[in-house]
């Protein structure tokens, strides 16, 4: 489950536009965290990545999607 939302941040985190003013950077970077994690719970989206152990490579695919506001 970590790996999961660790993915999922940073798949929402590259479609975000990053804001790099100097005075601002705490507060934005709040922002920016709390904007992922509303997006990770209201959005629909599709991470796939493979999972690569000592003997073995498995491919992975999440999907999350709301059914009329679920």
């Amino acid at each position: 489950m970590k790996k999961f939302l660790v993915g999922a941040f940073a798949l929402v985190s590259l479609a975000m536009p990053l804001q790099a003013s100097a005075e601002g950077i705490t507060a934005s970077s709040e922002a920016l965290l709390h904007q992922m994690d509303e997006a990770s719970q209201n959005l629909n989206y599709e991470l796939s990545y493979i999972l690569i152990k000592k003997n073995s490579i498995e491919p992975l695919r999440y999907r999350h999607a709301l059914e009329n506001g679920e």
